[in-house]
């Protein structure tokens, strides 16, 4: 059976060739500058085994001496010499000049498992030292530290396997390594280690290196140390590799200047971007060009150790957490990111603050969380803003960490990314006030109807579009347009204005604490689109019912396809099943683009899955009672209608004036507020059929894998991609397996400092009573229903009270069935929140940790006046 004795690197993969090569293929693919390379995959050096009778040796080692006879007898094997004739040729294609030879074991730099400095390294100045370079790189596997390493962490010996990357060695001027994150303090900056000459000194450990640190992603240099210098490492690229003393005027000279050791920062951050995390890379100076000699993900974590007086910034995804609740995948936080930064710097830039929008956001776990150390340093300099707990008002769910407050301020180090003038600051409180004034409902209107109809045109074009260039078009016309959407933060900003005026007004005059009689004023208006999904649904269940014959046809087997293939059977003699079917197209063309996570492009929308809405809609058949929402729905407006009346009749005229103006701006609002987020969520739906769309045409390119690949690439990288200049493949694979890795974490609410992932579980609550934050009123008991995620396939049954960690318009279908809403994180205007008092549901949010301290079967009670949930019985 024939094999390849040698593999280009542009074709290296992690099964045959090892993540070391397939990541410099990766690197490469990507357009950042890695010298010329070819792999010896691994099953040459199995073969080799075999060949000198070895294979057995390797299968059955149990201990030290065994792996040392081995490392010994590898070594001192010949070749075969059909691989000394293919190693030979691949040497030319080099130039045959001096090589590195690298290991790349197969169970190297994978998820938890480095093995850096376990494995050699060897440089030959000819063939003849190649051929034995390649020997001790096999050997190396079975070195006393790599073996040591396997048997630290539990690896299995017999299936290690080693392949070598032969690369043209790099006459380097200066080299190193370079850390996308501090080795030492765990801290998210770039450390740039370098030394004169080849790194291997560096490496090794023979020299000292000069050090140079780094914010990032600014790049900022903000810490340098020079060490003193005896030798260097060189070659002239045609002979031997040799050590030379530093002459004694040029030992304390830097081995690069500042600006060199940015451009080296840089260029790590870009293989950070490749590899999928924090990285671990080698790199080589020679003349003016900068080559990156290898990438590895950083795969160990440490206890930061913080300087004294150091305050670690505070990260929050409470508020993001909401509508992007999951993984964020490259295409969405390359669109979304900026929009939220734009969102942020257009408020604060009018109250005369300046931040440094890069270090507004991050990922953690793949989340998306806020910099509430900034934003609270910012908010804190601002007149009749400041105080620490403004930062509370912005991301609900920090109130119970009252310990935070005092470490909401910047390290004196960084003060000058949250510039504030304070005059400015003050003159620019009315103006945000009035700009956010002119947000008016008549002006929400106007924005809604025209940004539907925009949609309308935008889906009427990709219809029409034929070829990939104009499918590509309108994906850029679609992240202009959401880009664009910055009017969507006034009409949000002037719903919490309104909300927290009518708030107050209670609070003051009527003794309203804990905010019952606000949030019974804002109950059963009507007119939420998002709640209205909710209505449809039960509106279906009830066409569902209303004849034998459809409801057999609903209930049977098989998804949406199916049904509907029943249905149209039988619609000329059953009038029910038209009313159905019309009803249902209804309900998609309203309400099909909302999804769970739906700011998140790649989670596919009701329309595109319309058995999840089928599951709800046969759920709800078998429960007549839990479709009674359009009279729980009228209840709460009366009661609304009551309690306003009553509050009027005790005011003055002039309070009750107020009262009245101020009550109606706050409905009109809040309705506002979800009607027009409404709107940008159904042009980021159609956005995303135009990503589908294209990624239709770069998959029939053989460019992608899938159409789906695209959501693993970001925006400003399709133009490259598309004209061959970047190999997605290895982007795409990367991402996608980084992707899957966040998916298992489940990082807190807020951070402080640098998070560690491992082991880290939400802690439950101590005892049998939560408390949080009521946002509609009234009481229930029922059997809770635990429902973390969407994926775990779970449903609501009627009279079960949801649990969840968040909501957003795609748990709408579950709302309707249960009797009271728990819910981890939200505000008072949270999408949950305003649902609920819609839907007449007794509701409680910002609890914390709810879904880890109650089971799904506890008896539990919703008190959504006082804020407190009950453990009553827990299920057996």
């Amino acid at each position: 059976m024939s094999y390849r004795i040698v593999i280009p690197l542009a074709e290296a993969d992690v099964a045959s060739c090892g993540p070391k090569a397939a990541s410099l293929a990766a690197l490469a693919a990507a357009g950042l500058a890695v010298p010329d390379a070819f792999c010896l995959p691994a099953e040459v050096y199995r073969r080799h085994l075999l060949s000198a009778d070895l294979a057995s040796l390797a299968e059955s080692v149990t201990e030290g001496a065994d792996a040392s006879l081995l490392h010994e007898r590898i070594a001192s094997a010949d070749l075969d010499a059909l691989v000394l004739d293919a190693l030979a040729a691949a040497h030319r294609t080099l130039g045959g000049g001096p090589v590195a030879a690298r290991s790349s074991a197969l169970a190297e730099d994978t998820p938890g498992h480095s093995f850096a400095g376990q494995h050699g390294t060897y440089f030959s100045s000819d063939f003849s030292e190649l051929a034995q370079h390649v020997l001790d790189c096999w050997a190396s596997l079975w070195s006393d530290r790599a073996y040591g390493y396997r048997e630290r962490n539990a690896l299995d010996h017999a299936s290690a396997a080693m392949a070598v990357i032969v690369q043209r060695l790099v006459p380097a001027d200066a080299a190193g390594v370079a850390f996308t994150v501090d080795p030492v303090t765990g801290e998210p900056r770039v450390v740039v280690e370098a030394c004169l000459g080849i790194g291997e000194s560096l490496v090794s450990g023979r020299v000292a290196p000069d050090r140079f640190v780094f914010s990032r992603p600014e790049l900022v240099l903000v810490d340098r140390e020079i060490a003193p210098k005896t030798l260097r490492l060189t070659s002239d690229g045609t002979g031997p590799v040799r050590e030379v003393s530093v002459a004694p005027r040029d030992a304390s000279l830097p081995a690069i200047t500042d600006a060199q050791a940015a451009e080296v920062a840089g260029i790590a951050l870009a293989a950070e971007r490749v590899v999928g995390g924090p990285a671990d890379t080698e790199w080589a100076l020679q003349g003016t060009r900068l080559w990156l000699l290898q990438a590895r993900p950083v795969t160990t974590s440490v206890v930061p150790r913080l300087p004294t007086g150091y305050r670690p910034t505070i990260w929050s995804n409470v508020n993001a957490g909401e509508v992007l609740p999951d993984v964020v995948t490259p295409m969405t936080w390359s669109v979304i990111g900026p929009l939220a930064s734009g969102f942020v710097d257009a408020l604060l830039g009018r109250l005369g603050v300046h931040v440094e929008i890069d270090r507004l956001t991050t990922l953690i776990g793949g989340r998306c969380y806020f910099n509430a150390t900034l934003l609270g340093s910012a908010f804190d300099q601002i007149p009749m803003v400041g105080g620490g707990r403004g930062v509370t008002g912005i991301f609900g769910g920090m109130e119970a960490s009252a310990e935070l407050l005092p470490v909401l301020r910047l390290p004196p180090a960084e003060a000058d990314v949250a510039k504030v003038s304070r005059v400015r600051a003050l003159l620019g409180i009315p103006v945000v006030a009035i700009w956010m004034l002119r947000h008016t409902p008549a002006r929400a209107r106007r924005f809604i109807e025209s940004t539907r109809a925009g949609t309308l045109t935008f889906r009427r074009r990709l219809a029409e579009a034929r070829s990939e260039a104009q499918t590509a078009a309108l994906v850029g016309d679609s992240v202009a347009t959401l880009l664009g959407m910055t009017h969507m933060l006034g009409f949000t900003g002037v719903g919490m204005m309104q909300y927290g005026s009518l708030s107050a007004m209670t609070r003051r005059w009527l003794g309203d604490e804990s905010g019952t009689l606000a949030n019974r004023l804002l109950a059963g208006q009507g007119g939420v689109d998002s709640a209205e999904a909710g209505l449809a649904l039960a509106r279906l269940a009830s066409l569902a019912r209303s004849e034998a014959v459809v409801a057999g046809a609903v209930a049977g087997p098989g998804g949406w396809a199916a049904v509907r293939e029943r249905l149209e059977a039988v619609a000329t003699t059953t009038p029910g099943t038209a009313l159905l079917l019309e009803a249902w197209a209804a309900f998609m063309a309203e309400h099909g683009h909302h999804a769970r996570g739906e700011l998140e492009l790649a989670t596919p929308r009701w329309a595109e899955q319309p058995d999840d809405v089928l599951e709800t809609v046969r759920a709800l058949m078998s429960a007549p009672e839990a479709t009674d929402l359009a009279i729980a729905h009228e209840r709460r407006a009366a009661e609304a209608a009551q309690t306003e009346a009553d509050i009027r009749r005790h005011l003055d005229p002039v309070r009750r004036a107020a009262f009245r103006w101020t009550l109606e701006q706050a409905r009109l609002g809040a309705r506002t507020r979800e009607n027009v987020k409404n709107e940008g969520v159904r042009s980021l739906a159609a956005g995303r059929q135009a990503l589908l769309a294209l990624g239709g045409h770069m998959t029939a390119r053989r460019l992608l894998a899938h159409p789906d690949d695209i959501f693993f690439l970001r925006f400003a990288e399709l133009d490259a991609v598309r004209s061959g200049r970047t190999d997605a493949r290895p982007l795409v694979a990367a991402r996608r397996a980084q992707y899957e890795r966040d998916l298992a974490l489940a990082p807190p609410p807020v951070v402080v400092g640098e998070w560690d992932g491992r082991g880290f579980t939400v802690q439950p609550a101590e005892g049998d009573e939560l408390h949080g934050l009521p946002v509609s009123h009234g009481v229930a008991r029922g059997r809770a229903r635990v429902i973390r995620s969407l994926r775990d396939g779970e449903r609501v049954r009627p009279g079960e009270i949801l649990v969840a960690p968040f909501t957003d318009p795609g748990w709408t279908p579950y709302f309707v069935p249960a009797a009271a809403i728990v819910v981890d994180m939200g505000g008072l205007l949270s999408h949950g929140s305003i649902i609920a008092r819609e839907y007449g549901l007794p509701a409680v949010v910002n609890v914390g940790p709810a879904t880890a301290t109650i089971r799904t079967g506890d008896l539990i009670e919703v008190d959504g006046d006082s804020g407190t949930v009950r453990i009553l019985e827990r299920a057996e």
